[in-house]
């Protein structure tokens, strides 16, 4: 005789579907959202495009023109958020993000002057050459029509 339950497809279906929200469920409720904003410390306007990460995880995102982010399902604990932009300073904060709940994580970014190497411009003195025939020729075909 057959089990009445996990003899029919009905049972096979409920014993996976039950097998699933019991290895599912813990995760998703472990998990957390980070949230905050981003502005310019000298300013305080907001900042659009800045990319948001959260370090040792693969999550992130971007500020809205708003300066305005959200990370969702970052996993309970504490996680080290980063702000990223160029012209501007990295900068770091440290946040505690807890099951089901809402972390804020605000950012001042500060501008930051980049250093880049020289740029060194070079020629040949035969570019100029053609260069210098083509400008006088434009001047005497300019020169040689007749004016009112």
């Amino acid at each position: 005789m057959s089990d009445p339950v996990l003899g029919t497809k009905w049972g096979v279906w409920t014993a996976a579907l039950f097998a699933l929200a019991l290895t599912a469920g813990p995760a998703v409720g472990q998990t957390g959202t980070v949230t905050g904003s981003v502005v310019e410390d000298a300013t305080g306007a907001p900042v659009n495009g800045v990319q948001i990460s959260i370090e040792g995880i693969d999550r992130g995102g971007l500020t809205n023109q708003q300066g305005r982010y959200l990370v969702v399902n970052v996993p309970a604990g504490t996680h080290t958020v980063r702000a990223t932009y160029i012209g501007f300073r990295t900068t770091t904060t440290e946040v505690s993000v807890t099951a089901g709940a809402i972390a804020t994580a605000d950012f001042r970014l500060e501008v930051s002057a980049l250093s880049m190497d020289e740029i060194v411009v070079t020629g040949t003195a035969g570019a100029w050459a053609r260069a210098g025939s083509y400008a006088s020729g434009a001047r005497r075909a300019s020169s040689s029509t007749s004016g009112p």
